[in-house]
């Protein structure tokens, strides 16, 4: 995979042939002093030869006969077993993602069995880069908005209860009704993304903008942009609020084992052509339940919907 950084190195190894400073100096001070692009979404599949050099690792490292032999198969059925994946994998993606910003979030997919000779099943686990640039498994929690309405839902009766937002709940679609600041709909489990639909839903008869003079304001200047980037910016608020509302109670935790927890949130956007996205945005949260508190720490990143 070519990524910025190894196309500056690259850049960097032509004008070498005019330096006095060896390349390696340079990549060096780069490495140390480049902190990599805002936090990003990542993903990788396991290739044989990435098997290959796992089982190689685990077989230097093998204390025991068992040990010894799980090393082994690694390498002859592409598959990992148990403990193998969280010692090994950041050794794989550490040059291949490398120059990635602080709290990136990499998901790795491959073959795992539970002991040799078992099934193998396609597995996913994510790995976060660490202040200290290195990645680390980072245990995920996944939140398919589209499983469950209920989830939209949340958003709209938040919406619907506060004190500031109140204005911003329609009693449409009932009984879910919706929400006009996220754009939340529980009846087609999406987030409504259109403009017209949203810069014009608020107007009086006279066409003043009552409730939502900042969407209306960019409608009417045909500054579409910034009027989808503010629309989006609240789909991540939105999802924030569906955390806070889904663990108000308990299941909400910082860590665990130790590792940081992060919350992978995806819910559809339908966006003003019309289309349907998928919008994922990953979170950690900063105070555990009851009443818990979240931040983003990825995203947003789309993907059509199948």
């Amino acid at each position: 995979m070519k990524l910025k950084l190894h196309s500056i190195i690259m850049m960097l190894a032509g004008l070498s042939l005019f330096a006095c400073e060896p390349l390696d100096d340079i990549k060096d001070e780069l490495d140390s002093n480049y902190t990599g692009p805002l936090r990003k979404d990542l993903k990788y599949d396991l290739v044989p030869a990435d098997y290959v050099t796992i089982s190689k690792l685990a077989q230097e490292d093998a204390t025991t006969p068992e040990e010894l032999e799980i090393a082994e198969q690694i390498a002859v059925d592409t598959v990992l077993y148990p403990g193998i994946s969280v010692d090994y994998i950041p050794d794989i993606i550490e040059d291949i993602f490398k120059g990635y910003g602080v709290k990136s979030i990499s998901e790795v997919n491959f073959r795992f069995a539970d002991e040799i000779g078992a099934e193998a099943s396609e597995t996913a686990e994510y790995y976060e880069m660490q202040p200290a640039r290195f990645w680390k498994f980072s245990p995920v929690i996944e939140i398919d908005m589209n499983s469950d309405k209920a989830f939209y839902q949340y958003i709209t009766d938040y919406v619907k209860e506060d004190e500031e937002l109140g204005k911003y709940w329609e009693p449409k679609y009932l009984p879910y009704g919706r929400d006009l600041y996220y754009g939340s709909t529980a009846k087609y489990y999406n987030f409504d993304l259109v403009y017209y639909n949203r810069a014009n839903s608020s107007r009086d008869m006279e066409g003043e903008a009552e409730i939502d003079p900042e969407l209306a304001a960019l409608y009417d200047a045909n500054d579409l942009v910034k009027l989808e980037e503010v629309l989006i910016e609240r789909v991540v608020e939105g999802m924030n609020v569906m955390l806070q509302q889904h663990y108000k109670e308990s299941g909400a935790e910082i860590l665990s084992n130790g590792v940081t927890i992060t919350y992978k949130v995806m819910g559809t956007c339908r966006f003003d052509d019309r289309s349907n996205q998928i919008m994922t945005c990953n979170f950690n949260c900063t105070k555990a339940s009851p009443n818990p508190e979240f931040e983003l720490l990825s995203g947003p990143v789309f993907s059509v919907k199948k």
